[in-house]
């Protein structure tokens, strides 16, 4: 973190140093791969128009461009952000979190939370109108499904559940930290432009749970349980690592196409396609069996005093439902995006709006799809603004807004995708927040 910090002292320097340097009137360079229009402010130059980071959505019209950006989104369907923030960060989860969770949750509980900071640096070669750029970014992510019976098995044990059949079924869970170094390309010809983004990707840590079909009945006054599942738990590396460690190790893929015009774009976009293949310091646990103990009681799974993931006890769990153990290696399918994207350019009387509308899914344990529509404001002295309403995905129903600003040498942009989470963080599921600062020479 403290290398995070210090990039963004030297870009903030770097970008000073070369304002300092020509304080000239500022005309942007209009001689770039996209569509030949008015930069900065009427045109679909701006990157944070668009609800992702990725380096794709953003043409560069400079021969140098130095990018950092720190993005986090939590969300889902039923999980409320201080319940989701206390199990991360291993505080106390108390009664009334865990209360609202089970009066909101439906049948099936969903949540996601990503992590993804980093800095690329994009060279713009004229003449054959390519841009080349290498970035390195950090990405830590969570995904969870389970059933609310399953929620509540954890979180209370099974004493509400005698006499009664808890459904265990479609329980997912995945925990994966890895580095990702990139290197792409991106070209327009005309109207049309395309681009191929490569990653070699370091795994760090990784832990993966599904049960497909299961569930646990417990007999009156606790006399005996009947459990049956089909599990599979694959884990590598529990715990930090060295920075250098090659623990998991894989390769992903980045693909853009797309057609521009002063007026509108429309783009489709690929990102995270790839895998990660964990071989060294693994465990795994398999079983598909039903079973009868006798005189056994579950409380709570978790150390509720707090201590986030490590509070799950899972060895003692195996330990007592004996699927079998072994040291394989096996493989982290990335959770890839499939995104369209179409923006609108809207004369204003007296400022120009770019709507934006996008649809997009995930491969993901029941992800459906994810839309969202987003009004940005070109105001003036370069100043940007936008608002946004999203649906579907993990979450129910955000609303986001960002503020930009863009000076000679230097582009910054601050916002969230979900404020309602954020603001009202007992009540609602989900937050975000992002940062990007560009500086071009």
């Amino acid at each position: 973190m403290r290398q995070f910090y210090i990039a963004v002292i030297l870009l903030f320097a770097f970008s000073s140093a070369t304002n300092a340097q020509d304080t000239t009137a500022a005309i942007a360079d209009t001689s770039c791969h996209c569509v030949k229009i008015t930069p900065p402010a009427k045109t679909f130059n701006n990157a944070h128009l668009y609800s992702t980071l990725s380096p794709f959505l953003s043409e560069n019209y400079y021969t140098n461009e130095i990018q950092l950006d720190f993005d986090f989104h939590v969300n889902s369907n039923a999980l409320m952000t201080t319940f989701a923030g206390a199990f991360l960060t291993g505080k106390e989860i108390t009664d009334q979190m865990k209360g609202r969770v089970v009066n909101y949750a439906p049948k099936l509980i969903k949540y996601e939370d990503e992590m993804k900071a980093g800095l690329s640096y994009k060279h713009y070669f004229k003449k054959p109108s390519v841009t080349l750029y290498v970035s390195y970014y950090h990405r830590n992510m969570r995904f969870l499904t389970t059933s609310r019976d399953g929620f509540e098995l954890i979180f209370y044990g099974n004493k509400r559940f005698e006499d009664k059949t808890a459904d265990l079924s479609n329980i997912h869970f995945e925990n994966l930290m890895y580095n990702q170094y990139s290197v792409g390309i991106s070209k327009s010809d005309g109207h049309f432009f395309g681009g191929i983004n490569l990653s070699f990707l370091q795994g760090f840590n990784d832990q993966q749970l599904t049960n497909s079909k299961g569930s646990l009945y417990t007999a009156p006054y606790g006399e005996y349980l009947d459990v049956a599942y089909n599990l599979s738990f694959n884990q590598a590396n529990n715990g930090a690592s060295k920075f250098f460690d090659l623990d998991g190790k894989g390769f992903s893929a980045d693909l853009q196409l797309g057609y521009n015009t002063d007026k509108f774009r429309i783009s489709f976009t690929v990102q995270d396609l790839g895998l990660i293949t964990w071989k060294g310091k693994t465990t795994n646990y398999t079983g598909d069996t039903a079973l009868r103990y006798n005189g056994i009681v579950i409380n709570d799974l978790t150390n509720l005093a707090g201590s986030g993931l490590a509070g799950l006890k899972l060895d003692s769990v195996f330990g007592v439902l004996g699927p079998k153990k072994t040291n394989k290696a096996y493989a982290t399918n990335l959770p890839t995006t499939f995104q369209l994207n179409y923006s609108q350019l809207i004369k204003l009387k007296k400022h120009d709006m770019i709507l934006t509308a996008s649809i997009s899914t995930r491969l993901l344990q029941n992800y459906y799809a994810y839309g969202y529509v987003k009004a940005a404001f070109l105001l003036d002295h370069s100043w940007t603004t936008s608002v946004s309403a999203g649906a579907g995905g993990y979450s129910l129903f955000n609303l986001g807004m960002d503020v930009g600003k863009r000076w000679r040498n230097l582009d910054f942009i601050i916002g969230s995708n979900n404020l309602i989470g954020s603001l009202l963080p007992m009540y609602f599921p989900g937050s975000s927040g992002y940062f990007r600062v560009t500086a071009h020479f």
